[in-house]
């Protein structure tokens, strides 16, 4: 399923013990279009 960066946006990353922050950026392999890496903020949630 295709989304757009602005749907992934602030979606919840969870690990086993709870919510550990949000996705807060997204990189791209400039060659293929595919998502290399997610940036994280991490922490309180608000």
């Amino acid at each position: 399923m295709l989304r757009t960066v602005n749907n992934i946006e602030d979606y919840v990353i969870s690990a086993t013990d709870g919510n550990i922050g949000h996705i807060k950026d997204v990189y791209f392999d400039d060659e293929t279009w595919c998502v290399r890496f997610l940036v994280v903020e991490t922490g309180t949630l608000g």
